[in-house]
């Protein structure tokens, strides 16, 4: 009876307060008289807060039929969950905001055209071989090349050192699995020959003494009967074997004159620079070559443009990455004119049996006319090596 009379007297005490607060408005304030006229509830404090009804995670599911917009906060999750009746399901406010829909893909653009197709037409049109390399790639792509600087003075040829003498042979270890030959380095340039001396004085002829007289010539005999034929000797003992074929051997040539090579786009094949070999089985064959141009232009401004190619019976041998094609510019300066430049290419060729021819050649892609190798006395002189390697 006194805690119904308690409670009573509570109750009247709170309506009492809440109607002295109210009167005449329709929103509350709680620490303050004056609430926010857009606000149906505003509390005003310093040193306190709200406090959100807490509970679990599983006292939260068990609330019956949850208000729209019902917030509790979860003490399982430490975040505060509002119920959302369009989904039917509580929302986490520490979760972000899931991620809109993907937009739809936009349509392709066109296939683009190759970087050497500058009239876009998506053919390998001549004009567009800017580096006359007969080939359509990239390396037509680039502007057109700049000038050759002026090449050096050419230094002196130093002496060939001597050749240093060959270790004693090892033990033959067991025969293992042979292994694939390695590929042969080409062979370095031969030096210049030296200069002749001079021939000495030739020595006074002696006289000479009178000649005898001839006898008379005698008489000739009779041709005497032919003997028996002998007997055939035994046969001779077989001979050693001689020396192995072609594969893991190496060939040469050298130029031995001067030429002047035809304009574009005919090739002629520089003097003496062939070399002819018979296969017998499948091989790899490496072909290389170098020598020297020299421009016939005296003006300080003049030029030279020579391509030099390798050739296996009258056909061009180019690697995929432009061996045994090489263009050679050579430029005069202001003070030096006849300029000399110098050609360095090799390609590895894989050939069945039979024969090959292989040969230098060149012609004038631009400038005045330029001299191509020469003899052995000449630093311009060609160089061919074919060197046959066992497959």
């Amino acid at each position: 009876m006194i805690k119904t009379s308690l409670l009573r007297s509570c109750l009247g005490l709170f309506l009492l307060l809440s109607a002295s607060n109210t009167t005449g408005q329709d929103n509350v304030g709680i620490g303050t008289n004056v609430p926010d006229a857009t606000a149906i509830l505003e509390m005003l404090s310093t040193n306190k807060g709200m406090l959100i009804p807490r509970m679990t995670a599983l006292q939260r599911l068990a609330i019956a039929t949850p208000a729209n917009s019902l917030i509790v906060f979860d003490t399982d999750t430490n975040c505060y969950m509002f119920y959302r009746t369009s989904s039917t399901s509580w929302v986490n406010l520490c979760t972000a905001g899931a991620n809109g829909a993907t937009g739809p893909t936009g349509t392709p653009g066109s296939n683009g055209f190759s970087c050497w197709d500058t009239n876009m037409n998506g053919l390998n049109d001549p004009g567009e071989d800017i580096n006359n390399d007969l080939l359509f790639n990239t390396l037509d792509c680039a502007g057109a090349p700049g000038p050759i600087g002026p090449t050096g003075l050419t230094g002196a040829t130093g002496l060939t050192g001597p050749t240093g003498l060959i270790g004693p042979t090892g033990l033959t270890g067991a025969t293992g699995l042979t292994g694939p030959t390695g590929l042969t380095g080409p062979t370095g340039l031969t030096g210049p020959t030296g200069l002749t001396g001079p021939t000495g004085l030739i020595g006074p002829t002696g006289l000479t003494g009178p000649t005898g007289l001839t006898g008379p010539t005698g008489l000739i005999g009779p041709t005497g009967l032919t003997g028996p034929t002998g007997l055939t000797g035994p046969t001779g003992l077989t001979g050693p074997t001689g020396p192995a074929g072609l594969y893991n051997n190496t060939f040469s040539a050298y130029g031995n004159l001067t030429f002047t090579p035809p304009a574009f786009p005919t090739f002629a094949v520089v003097p003496n620079l062939t070399i002819t070999v018979t296969l017998t089985t499948n091989a790899i064959v490496y072909v290389y070559s170098d020598g020297g141009i020299q421009t016939q232009s005296a003006a300080t401004t003049g030029n030279s443009t020579v391509d030099v190619a390798l050739h296996n019976n009258g056909a061009l041998v180019i690697s995929a990455s432009g061996g045994g094609f090489k263009r050679v510019t050579v430029n005069n300066s202001t003070t030096l004119v006849t300029q000399i430049g110098y050609w360095t290419t090799g390609v590895y060729v894989a050939l069945t049996p039979g024969v090959y021819t292989f040969d230098v050649r060149a012609r004038m892609n631009g400038g005045t006319n330029a001299n191509v190798s020469g003899n052995n006395t000449s630093v311009l002189q060609g160089a061919l090596l074919v060197q046959v390697i066992n497959n």
